[in-house]
């Protein structure tokens, strides 16, 4: 299943969004590169500049700062390839067009991720 689950609108909204998302820094967050973010100072980081980047002169203020999605699958569902798959989904839909972080949860029954993109393309 894939859902979007809504949106941030400011950094601080983002920020709180992305510790969820990676339990305070506990889970790694993984990007587009396969490059992982570990600990909260990573992940503020991530915050901070993903936020910078939106003083863009033309943006409108409501505008968000990022689409938060879930990728779930059924409970019994092996996590390593819904991670891979997650991986490949992420790089397939918004590749280099748009930042991207995703962190796996397997702490429910139903393994899932959290997948986060800034709605700030890079063109």
């Amino acid at each position: 299943m894939v859902k979007i689950t809504g949106r941030t609108r400011d950094g601080g909204h983002l920020l709180r969004h992305l510790d969820y998302i990676s339990r305070n820094g506990k889970l790694p967050l993984e990007g587009p590169d396969g490059e992982r973010l570990h600990g909260r100072a990573d992940v503020r980081t991530l915050a901070d500049d993903w936020t910078a980047e939106l003083a863009v002169e033309h943006r409108r203020r409501d505008s968000p700062v990022s689409l938060s999605i879930i990728l779930s699958m059924p409970a019994g569902t092996d996590p390593h390839r819904l991670h891979d798959a997650s991986r490949a989904f992420a790089s397939a839909v918004f590749g280099d067009r748009h930042p991207y972080v995703f962190a796996l949860h397997t702490d429910e029954r139903h393994p899932h991720v959290h997948l986060t993109v800034r709605a700030l393309g890079q063109d």
